[in-house]
């Protein structure tokens, strides 16, 4: 089984899932991104779990698609990664600042 401190985060991590900055309900998904409020582009969230914006605005993702980077260690989990024809570039620039001489070794996809 995985050890406690990988659970405490997983634990962490549902938590923090769960409230997402999108408002509740179906009108969500019709807001244009002009309507929502501000977002910064990273957030840590919790120590070894930082936000990072996709940059992809659209009547669905808002602001753009909420993104997860876990980890402290050199080793780190990504959770979604934007879109790469909106926003792409932008999603990465902001993935490398935060990841710098560390690595991505795992990326889960929650939806595509």
């Amino acid at each position: 089984p995985p050890s406690t401190p990988l659970l405490s985060l997983f634990d962490r991590l549902f938590f923090i899932l769960l409230r997402l900055r999108m408002p509740s309900g179906h009108a969500a998904a019709r807001l244009a991104p002009e309507g929502c409020p501000p977002q910064p582009d990273t957030e840590q969230v919790v120590e070894g779990v930082m936000l990072i914006n996709a940059a992809n605005p659209g009547p669905f993702t808002l602001r753009g698609t909420n993104c997860y980077l876990l980890g402290r260690g050199k080793r780190k989990i990504l959770i979604d990664t934007g879109e790469s024809e909106v926003g792409g570039e932008e999603f990465l620039r902001r993935l490398l600042s935060l990841v710098g001489d560390d690595e991505v070794n795992t990326i889960l996809l929650t939806h595509w």
